[in-house]
């Protein structure tokens, strides 16, 4: 989650909060524990799935847009329509300005007018890409990821704050394998028809989002997207599988940051991370083999390959919204 989207959902929750404790209505007290859905002629010994459960199975039907049933869905259910209720009562309430009622019913309200959003296109971004546009080599690149906020992690960082496996009581900055948009490694090298594609339909993807951004040129997006499923590609070279992402002690590296900056020269870490705003001597990696990767690739890839993959980044990271 990207630190900009962090604070608005701190934020949502927060409202939720303050807004649920005005509420006057009271909930019944309920028994928690609903033994209805138990079928007792079966022996839980003997099958204690169908103990629990069999008169619930027997007796729920899938609705017709659902995947699956139970009370984790319902629960899910009923807290998008109390959310729902909440929000719409907050951009109705014109409250005062400033406060907390008003900005979460302006964001709710701007969210819902899909006319004005269809409008502006992608206006809201042309100020990031143009950033971009302006990068004229890597150290400019650095810091437009650590200066930016929207774009710290996953272009080419993954970062978080975390707190320490070893240490519950120290929140570390931490860093994680990134630069790959899909699911994970295997994406990038089975050469089955299925597989294959999910690749063709990923580039086909990226080439849309180009295009929609301002590049006229359909063979020129098509080229440009190839280019970054490859670099993509390189970067999923140097990523662990999700089976060895299991490992905790394996995915556990404590570095001092001048440390790290010795692994990879070329990538100044106490540099990157002063801009953030940052102030930490020791960071942990989980996956120092991508970043040594990533620092040879910086060297033997061309800016505007890089600033292409940043680009990409920003517009998959907004298209939700615009």
């Amino acid at each position: 989650m990207k630190i900009t989207k962090m604070y608005g959902w701190v934020l949502f929750l927060a409202f939720l909060c303050i807004y649920a404790c005005k509420k006057t209505e009271t909930t019944p007290f309920t028994e928690t524990l609903d033994l209805s859905g138990r079928d007792t002629t079966m022996r839980p010994q003997d099958d204690f799935f169908s103990y629990a459960n069999g008169n619930w199975v027997k007796n729920t039907e899938i609705p017709s847009d659902q995947s699956g049933w139970g009370s984790f869905y319902i629960l899910g259910e009923e807290n998008q329509k109390k959310t729902k209720t909440i929000l719409e009562e907050a951009a109705a309430a014109n409250a005062a300005k400033g406060s907390i009622q008003q900005k979460v019913g302006d964001f709710y309200a701007s969210a819902m007018d899909t006319a004005k959003i269809e409008q502006l296109g992608y206006d809201p971004i042309k100020g990031e890409l143009a950033k971009v546009d302006a990068i004229q080599n890597v150290q400019q690149m650095f810091d437009f990821l650590a200066t930016q906020e929207y774009n710290r992690g996953g272009a080419l960082f993954g970062m978080a704050v975390f707190a320490d496996d070893k240490r519950s009581d120290i929140n570390r900055l931490q860093f994680f394998q990134s630069g790959t948009g899909l699911p994970e490694k295997d994406y990038y090298f089975k050469n089955d028809d299925q597989t294959k594609a999910v690749r063709d339909a990923y580039v086909q993807y990226i080439s849309n989002a180009f295009m929609l951004t301002g590049e006229s040129d359909k063979a020129k997006a098509k080229q440009r997207a190839n280019t970054v499923l490859k670099l993509e590609t390189e970067f999923a070279k140097a990523h662990k599988s999700q089976v060895e992402l299991r490992d905790p002690e394996a995915n556990y590296h404590k570095f001092v940051v001048s440390e790290m900056s010795k692994q990879t020269p070329g990538i100044n870490w106490q540099d990157f991370i002063t801009k953030m705003n940052v102030t930490t001597d020791t960071i942990l990696v989980g996956q120092p083999e991508y970043y040594i990767a990533l620092d040879k690739l910086l060297k033997s890839t061309s800016i505007d390959i890089l600033k292409d993959k940043i680009r990409f980044s920003i517009i998959d990271d907004a298209a939700n919204y615009l």
